[in-house]
């Protein structure tokens, strides 16, 4: 057997179902260490500890020792192989032993890799037709959308979940170009006695506030940018004001001084040193100093406005901004709030937010980034997406609209839903989010349909 293409194996599986090493230790009442040493290839798993592995796994013993997923028809010839890779590397007088060992592992395996197959393509099986578009009509409702779902592996779960401690003043300083702080103030937070607000200055006009459920970062480069550039991501906004305009600015254009995949490496890297792991996908958008000044012009003369056309860019200033969804089991997780935030069901905002210049980050902000309880961890069984549709088409069947409803886009999300009305404790659950489109006889807006993915009824 080979220890490194097996211990590749096991961290790649982890990984696939949201674990990290402690958790999976956890498991299997061993140490991270131990967890560690295998992924590393330094060391293999006990005999004892293999079936409970695999099964946590979600793999067969046969799978697990071959260090690859296997398909039933290639099953006998991957058992063979392992069978006679472990006579070899037997000694003489104890291969007997080691041929009953291994021959009864395969056994289990035979009948362990159907079984966790099937297990696999029911939990996967609304989602293996899921196109990537979806066009069609009922009454009130037209579904011309894209259907963006993750690559969904293993069993899907809920959660209960608090907004994760973000409490690490010494790296949050390091964001600071500038070490020369001018002010420092710690203040009780006007939601939460016992929450504290920390807020700094520097001499270069940089603001850095921070408490248990947000950190904000911003430079005044930043915030000159964004006298300009209006990203669109909040609830029921019109859009018809002027002033969401991210859709002017390129997706994919590179600068001399950095790559956009590379500010996007730099980021990662530094949220990811917080605790917070991303999805890997990301909107990006390469703001340039034309388009940039062209949109302040426009958008001050909408507003009267001035100040805002003060700002003067030049190439030098040409920037990356990306939005980020926090991953969890491989899901990412909703960013959109929705509902009214008096009622139990309303659902909570997740913003993850960079701009990156030449000269490093300028705007970082993280806010109600979820901590699930995984001891509260549930399997769900989910809808499909046809059922997820019906139920949209259900909602507006028998009202009377002044125009068409258009559904321009499905995503499958984990969202966190707030049960007590102005505290920070959730329901973490998955959910088909329907954006829809509509149009009045003057605007245009945004609203979300959110299909709990559980019980298929409306999240309000």
């Amino acid at each position: 057997m080979d220890n490194k293409k097996i211990g590749l194996f096991i961290a790649e599986r982890r990984k696939s179902l949201g674990m990290n090493q402690k958790e999976l230790a956890d498991k299997l009442s061993v140490t991270d260490k131990a967890i560690s040493k295998w992924e590393t290839g330094r060391g293999m798993p006990d005999i004892s500890l293999l079936q409970p592995l695999a099964e946590e796994l979600q793999v067969s013993l046969s799978e697990l020792l071959n260090g690859e997923l296997i398909t039933e028809e290639n099953i006998s010839k991957e058992s063979d192989k392992i069978i006679l890779t472990t006579l070899k590397k037997s000694a003489t007088r104890k291969r007997i032993i080691a041929l009953l060992i291994v021959f009864s592992i395969i056994l289990t395996a035979v009948f362990g890799v159907i079984t966790v197959n099937s297990i696999v393509k029911k939990n996967k099986s609304v989602f293996d037709n899921v196109p990537s578009a979806m066009k069609t009509t009922s009454a009130n409702v037209e579904f011309n959308a894209k259907v963006i779902v993750p690559d969904i592996k293993g069993d899907i779960y809920k959660y209960n979940s608090t907004t994760i401690a973000l409490d690490n003043a010494e790296k949050y300083k390091k964001l600071l170009k500038s070490k020369n702080i001018t002010d420092e103030q710690i203040n009780p937070d006007d939601d939460f006695d016992t929450l504290k607000v920390h807020y700094l200055t520097t001499d270069k006009s940089e603001e850095l506030s921070y408490r248990a459920t947000y950190l904000d970062y911003n430079t005044e480069f930043a915030r000159g940018v964004f006298s300009g550039l209006h990203p669109y991501f909040s609830y029921n906004l019109y859009a018809s004001d002027g002033y969401y305009n991210l859709d002017k600015f390129s997706s994919n254009k590179n600068y001399d001084y950095c790559s956009q995949d590379e500010a996007d490496r730099i980021i990662r890297k530094t949220i990811k040193d917080y605790g917070i792991e991303l999805y890997e996908e990301s909107n990006a958008y390469s703001i340039e100093n034309e388009t940039l000044t062209a949109e302040a012009n426009r958008i001050a003369k909408i507003t009267g406005d001035k100040t805002i056309s003060a700002f003067q860019w030049t190439q030098d200033d040409n920037c990356y901004y990306f939005l980020y969804n926090q991953v969890i089991d491989g899901i990412p997780v909703c960013e959109i709030a929705h509902g009214d935030t008096d009622k139990i069901t309303a659902t909570n905002a997740i913003n993850i937010s960079a701009l990156y210049s030449k000269n490093g980050i300028e705007m970082l902000n993280l806010d109600s980034i979820q901590n699930p309880d995984i001891s509260t961890k549930q399997k769900v069984d989910v809808i499909n997406l046809d059922t997820a549709v019906d139920a949209v088409k259900t909602k507006y069947a028998n009202v009377t609209l002044n125009s068409l409803i258009i559904i321009d886009e499905i995503r499958f999300c984990y969202i966190p839903i707030r049960p007590v009305a102005n505290e920070w404790f959730f329901e973490l659950k998955p959910a088909w989010i329907f954006k829809e489109n509509h149009c009045d006889e003057e605007d245009i807006y945004t609203n979300y349909i959110i299909i709990d993915a559980e019980t298929g009824a409306e999240i309000y």
